[in-house]
């Protein structure tokens, strides 16, 4: 299969504007690492607070991609965006990226004939012959054979033997040791170390269900959660998460100096993760998919009075409060594994009536009540346990909504409201605030709670900063008076990506403008010009001109040449400056001569000055007389030689740039003297210029006066052994009529 086929629009397409703008910064500061492709995909590694891992692919004839970053908030990731841009920079220069070798191909074999043809003696020597070679494949069939009926091994067996296996692998390296690791162990992840252990516990689980055998599956999910909490506990991981919510938000929850809405990992802050490593993390996602698995078991296990031992056990491990997992994924299985009001009473009687006091648990607590249909204590819990969690807000204001108690629900939501700190989770998504806010909305009469609503609206979008929250409170507001003054609030609490969106859908280009002006070093600023550029170019060329020098000037390495080339590529762009842009980038390579990095960086750019800057000297010494021509220097006079690319390419082969130079050099000697001189003067006029002896001279005479007579650009006259008079043919003429007068 062919390798996935992509443009810079179909990456725009596929990421929001913030994302991308911030992918291209990712990708300019050189964070794409190790980018591969095998078969029908490209994969890569990109550096962002931890490493993450990409994949991009393509299924009927859709682009597919994938990273282990825990963004989710629509479109494709930065780290996405930063690894496209990497393979399309890779694709423009011609570059071939690393090809890994194919996973070797499976033929197809009809099995059902064959197994047809066999006798059960011949298929009773070839099981025995495959499990002399693969001895694997008797605990397969010992699974086989036991179809539905659960062993007799207890969890307890199955817990140590999966403690022993995690004990046994490999401790992952560090970020800094996985170059050395990859020579010693190859290219597995390192953050995979305790998937891999595992994967023969979940692959034996996995086989159980298939064949009905649920119980056993069970146990052996059971196992993997408790052997895993336990590799956490002694590798000193806390057990408890840091409460969510107990920063309260201050009421300025838009200041633009705090940056709480970066697209994924940033939000952590720097020092996130700091002290869990590769292990911790694989250990505590095993732990939750685990138990997740262990829920869907019971989910859809009978008999009943089976059910009911296991969910005892389930029940059990929640109540015993030691597994360090996150509160949502307990819902999540609660959810899955209690089905009717009396599994849900029953484990009522297991859970501590403490726990609606903490805020790792209290949401199953009243998830169990919602469900036993005690929606008097419910309530009456729910309420009280507001202070303290206010995250249980939202079940509980949908349930009064559903009472028909509306102004309940406002109040409950109102309160969580004060309490709710901006909050995010790998599972949560949108953040608390964000859906206390949108609840209100949506519950909120818009007659009689016009008020309330605008400004619950106001701050949802100036939290959130998205079009649709802006479209829809624009929408709302009942004067045109509301919503210029609503224009006004959005310039001023409204983050630099929302006021693109916001501007562009009202076509406020000016507006839009003035935020470019006001902030050049957002990471927004080349999307905005991007969008100004075929509307305001003098303008855009002079705030991006600014920004390219800055870049320039702020010093050295291969990220900061890599975003001046990114810059200077946009700047490009802009309509009716194409000269301009030539003579700042011969600006650029001329005080930056020495920085070849930079050079490198700006490729065909530097090409570009250097053609300006030689046109712009043509027009002018063409508009000189003979007479004045004399006045000019050779070297500058030779920038108006004719000798083309083209032509050049004839006798490239056999000649360098210098050779090139010294043709150049006669021309220009020949030109200043009317096109014609004898040999012997040309000899005179190069020694003199270049201020070498007669005989080098006389040598490079003889190579330049070779080139030009290849390119019918000379005509020489003999006497005897001697060179004599030289002229300059028709074609190496100036074409100028000045040049004739």
């Amino acid at each position: 299969m062919a390798l996935p086929s992509f443009d810079e629009a179909a990456i725009r397409n596929l990421a929001n504007p913030n994302s991308y703008y911030r992918g291209e910064e990712y990708f300019a500061s050189g964070a794409v690492h190790r980018l591969v492709c095998q078969e029908d995909r490209y994969q890569a590694r990109v550096q962002g607070t931890h490493l993450y891992r990409v994949r991009i692919w393509e299924r009927e004839g859709r682009l597919q991609t994938s990273c282990t970053c825990p963004y989710d908030w629509g479109g494709i990731c930065k780290h996405l965006v930063a690894v496209m841009l990497a393979i399309l920079e890779m694709r423009q220069a011609g570059r071939e990226i690393r090809q890994l070798a194919p996973a070797p191909l499976v033929p197809e074999v009809p099995v059902e004939p064959i197994l047809e043809a066999l006798s059960a003696e011949q298929l009773r020597g070839f099981v025995r012959l495959e499990l002399a070679e693969n001895p694997q494949v008797a605990g397969h069939l010992q699974i086989f054979a036991q179809g539905p009926v659960p062993t007799k091994r207890k969890v307890e067996e199955y817990e140590a033997q999966i403690a022993a296996a995690l004990e046994g692998a490999e401790r992952p390296p560090t970020y800094y040791e996985e170059e050395e690791y990859e020579e010693e162990f190859g290219e597995d992840e390192p953050d995979e170390m305790a998937e891999d252990a595992l994967k023969p516990f979940g692959e034996m689980a996995r086989r159980y269900q298939a064949q009905g055998n649920w119980m056993e599956n069970a146990k052996i999910q059971e196992a993997m959660v408790r052997a895993c909490a336990k590799q956490l506990s002694a590798a000193g991981e806390p057990e408890e998460e840091e409460d969510e919510d107990e920063d309260y938000y201050d009421e300025d929850y838009y200041d633009e100096d705090e940056d709480y809405y970066d697209e994924d990992e940033d939000y952590y802050g720097e020092d996130y993760g700091e002290d869990l490593d590769y292990a911790g993390t694989s250990f505590r996602l095993q732990m939750e998919e685990a138990l997740i698995r262990w829920a869907e078991a019971l989910s859809g296990a009978s008999p009943a009075r089976d059910k009911q031992a296991f969910l005892k056990r389930f029940v059990g491990l929640f109540a015993e409060g030691a597994p360090p997992i996150e509160a949502q994924t307990w819902e999540k299985a609660f959810q899955m594994a209690v089905r009717s009001p009396e599994e849900a009473k029953s484990a009522l009687k297991q859970v501590p009536v403490a726990f609606m006091r903490e805020p790792q648990r209290a949401g199953v607590f009243l998830q169990l009540l919602d469900l036993s249909g005690d929606t008097k204590r419910y309530i009456e819990v729910g309420k009280k346990a507001l202070l303290h969690h206010p995250r249980l807000a939202l079940p509980l204001g949908e349930k009064l909504v559903q009472l028909g108690r509306k102004a309940e629900a406002i109040k409950v939501a109102e309160q969580a409201l004060k309490n709710a700190g901006i909050s995010y989770s790998f599972y949560e998504g949108p953040s608390l605030r964000e859906q206390l806010l949108r609840f209100l909305i949506r519950v909120c009469d818009p007659r009689k709670d016009y008020a309330r609503r605008v400004r619950y609206a106001e701050a949802l979008l100036f939290a959130e900063n998205q079009l649709a929250d802006y479209l829809s409170l624009r929408d709302f507001l009942r004067t045109t008076e509301e919503r210029a003054a609503l224009i006004q609030k959005v310039k001023t609490h409204c983050e630099p990506s929302a006021l693109i969106e916001i501007f562009s859908a009202e076509e406020r280009w000016k507006d839009l403008l003035d935020c470019a002006r006001k902030d050049p070093q957002a990471p927004e600023f080349p999307r905005m010009i991007e969008l100004l550029r075929e509307r305001f170019p003098a303008e855009c060329f002079k705030l991006y001109q600014k920004v390219l020098w800055q870049v320039v000037d702020s010093g050295t390495g291969r990220g900061i040449y890599q975003q001046a080339a990114s810059h200077a590529r946009q700047l490009q762009k802009i309509p009716g400056h194409e000269e301009a842009f030539a003579q700042l980038i011969l600006e650029i390579t001329s005080k930056y001569s020495r920085r070849s990095g930079l050079i490198q960086a700006l490729g065909e750019l530097v090409r570009l000055g250097q053609e300006w800057r030689g046109r712009a000297a043509k027009s002018r010494l063409e508009k000189l007389t003979p007479k004045q021509l004399k006045q000019v220097g050779l070297e500058e006079l030779g920038v108006l030689c004719p000798i083309q690319e083209e032509e050049w390419k004839k006798v490239r082969g056999f000649y360098g740039e210098s050779q090139r130079a010294i043709a150049r050099l006669i021309w220009a000697i020949l030109t200043r003297q009317g096109g014609t001189m004898e040999a012997a003067a040309i000899t005179e006029a190069i020694a003199q210029h270049r201020g070498c002896r007669p005989q080098s001279a006389a040598a490079q005479r003889s190579i330049g006066l070779n080139v030009l007579k290849q390119l019918a650009y000379v005509e020489i006259e003999r006497k005897g052994n001697r060179l004599g008079t030289v002229r300059l043919t028709k074609a190496a003429q100036l074409s100028s009529s000045s040049s004739s007068s």
